[in-house]
Protein backbone atom coordinates (compact mmCIF):
# COMPACT_ATOMS: atom_id res chain seq x y z
CA UNK A 1 0.00 0.00 0.00
CA UNK A 2 1.47 3.38 -0.98
CA UNK A 3 1.56 6.55 1.13
CA UNK A 4 -1.58 8.02 -0.44
CA UNK A 5 -3.60 4.87 0.14
CA UNK A 6 -2.39 4.58 3.75
CA UNK A 7 -3.35 8.18 4.40
CA UNK A 8 -6.75 7.72 2.75
CA UNK A 9 -7.57 4.79 5.07
CA UNK A 10 -6.40 6.62 8.19
CA UNK A 11 -9.17 7.59 10.61
CA UNK A 12 -7.33 10.62 12.07
CA UNK A 13 -10.02 13.18 12.99
CA UNK A 14 -7.84 16.18 12.08
CA UNK A 15 -7.38 14.92 8.48
CA UNK A 16 -8.32 17.38 5.73
CA UNK A 17 -8.01 17.23 1.91
CA UNK A 18 -5.16 19.25 0.36
CA UNK A 19 -5.14 17.98 -3.23
CA UNK A 20 -5.71 15.12 -5.60
CA UNK A 21 -3.35 12.42 -6.84
CA UNK A 22 -3.82 10.37 -9.95
CA UNK A 23 -2.14 7.24 -11.20
CA UNK A 24 -2.60 4.32 -13.55
CA UNK A 25 -5.93 2.77 -12.64
CA UNK A 26 -6.40 4.67 -9.39
CA UNK A 27 -6.31 8.05 -7.69
CA UNK A 28 -7.72 9.89 -4.74
CA UNK A 29 -7.39 12.79 -2.38
CA UNK A 30 -4.17 13.86 -0.68
CA UNK A 31 -4.56 14.79 2.95
CA UNK A 32 -2.89 16.89 5.57
CA UNK A 33 -3.51 16.50 9.26
CA UNK A 34 -2.62 17.85 12.65
CA UNK A 35 -1.63 14.47 14.06
CA UNK A 36 1.52 14.34 16.13
CA UNK A 37 1.59 10.53 16.14
CA UNK A 38 0.86 9.60 12.51
CA UNK A 39 4.04 8.17 10.97
CA UNK A 40 3.30 9.74 7.59
CA UNK A 41 2.87 13.17 9.19
CA UNK A 42 6.07 12.65 11.21
CA UNK A 43 7.98 11.66 8.05
CA UNK A 44 6.65 14.71 6.19
CA UNK A 45 7.61 17.08 9.03
CA UNK A 46 11.10 15.55 9.19
CA UNK A 47 11.53 15.84 5.41
CA UNK A 48 10.40 19.49 5.49
CA UNK A 49 12.84 20.25 8.32
CA UNK A 50 15.67 18.52 6.43
CA UNK A 51 14.85 20.49 3.27
CA UNK A 52 14.92 23.72 5.29
CA UNK A 53 18.32 22.83 6.81
CA UNK A 54 19.65 22.00 3.36
CA UNK A 55 18.45 25.35 1.97
CA UNK A 56 19.99 27.25 4.87
CA UNK A 57 23.33 25.52 4.19
CA UNK A 58 23.10 26.39 0.49
CA UNK A 59 22.19 29.99 1.33
CA UNK A 60 25.18 30.24 3.72
CA UNK A 61 27.54 28.73 1.10
CA UNK A 62 26.28 31.22 -1.49
CA UNK A 63 26.76 34.10 0.93
CA UNK A 64 30.30 32.95 1.77
CA UNK A 65 31.11 32.81 -1.95
CA UNK A 66 29.64 36.28 -2.55
CA UNK A 67 26.79 34.90 -4.66
CA UNK A 68 23.49 36.78 -4.60
CA UNK A 69 20.73 34.96 -6.49
CA UNK A 70 18.39 37.96 -6.13
CA UNK A 71 20.97 40.02 -8.02
CA UNK A 72 20.98 37.51 -10.89
CA UNK A 73 17.21 37.54 -11.04
CA UNK A 74 17.06 41.34 -11.05
CA UNK A 75 19.67 41.41 -13.79
CA UNK A 76 17.96 38.93 -16.12
CA UNK A 77 14.61 40.66 -15.62
CA UNK A 78 16.26 44.01 -16.38
CA UNK A 79 17.52 42.49 -19.62
CA UNK A 80 14.00 41.28 -20.47
CA UNK A 81 14.88 37.59 -20.17
CA UNK A 82 13.26 34.60 -18.56
CA UNK A 83 14.93 31.94 -16.45
CA UNK A 84 14.39 29.53 -19.35
CA UNK A 85 16.27 31.81 -21.77
CA UNK A 86 19.17 32.24 -19.34
CA UNK A 87 19.43 28.48 -18.83
CA UNK A 88 19.49 27.94 -22.59
CA UNK A 89 22.21 30.57 -23.02
CA UNK A 90 24.50 28.95 -20.43
CA UNK A 91 23.49 25.44 -21.52
CA UNK A 92 22.09 23.97 -18.33
CA UNK A 93 18.59 22.58 -17.72
CA UNK A 94 16.05 25.14 -16.56
CA UNK A 95 15.15 22.90 -13.62
CA UNK A 96 18.79 22.91 -12.49
CA UNK A 97 19.05 26.69 -12.72
CA UNK A 98 15.73 27.06 -10.91
CA UNK A 99 17.03 24.89 -8.06
CA UNK A 100 20.18 26.99 -7.84
CA UNK A 101 18.21 30.25 -7.94
CA UNK A 102 15.90 28.99 -5.18
CA UNK A 103 18.94 27.93 -3.16
CA UNK A 104 18.09 24.26 -3.06
CA UNK A 105 21.82 23.70 -3.51
CA UNK A 106 24.89 25.95 -3.49
CA UNK A 107 25.49 27.92 -6.68
CA UNK A 108 28.78 26.91 -8.38
CA UNK A 109 30.98 30.01 -8.61
CA UNK A 110 32.05 29.22 -12.20
CA UNK A 111 28.41 29.01 -13.34
CA UNK A 112 27.53 32.19 -11.46
CA UNK A 113 30.35 33.96 -13.29
CA UNK A 114 29.23 32.57 -16.68
CA UNK A 115 25.69 33.82 -16.08
CA UNK A 116 26.69 37.28 -14.88
CA UNK A 117 29.16 37.63 -17.78
CA UNK A 118 26.43 36.67 -20.25
CA UNK A 119 23.88 39.03 -18.71
CA UNK A 120 26.32 41.94 -18.52
CA UNK A 121 26.94 41.73 -22.28
CA UNK A 122 23.27 42.38 -23.05
CA UNK A 123 21.56 45.76 -23.27
CA UNK A 124 18.80 46.65 -20.80
CA UNK A 125 15.31 46.05 -22.18
CA UNK A 126 13.09 46.86 -19.22
CA UNK A 127 12.10 50.46 -18.55
CA UNK A 128 11.30 51.19 -14.89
Amino acid sequence: MNEHQRCEKCLEPTKYPVGFWDGPGDGGLMYGCGSQSCQLAIDRREAAAENQRHREQARAANKDAGIDTAEIKALYLQKGLTLNRVSQAVRIPTSKLSGLMNEREPFPLELYQRITDFLNTLPDKRKD
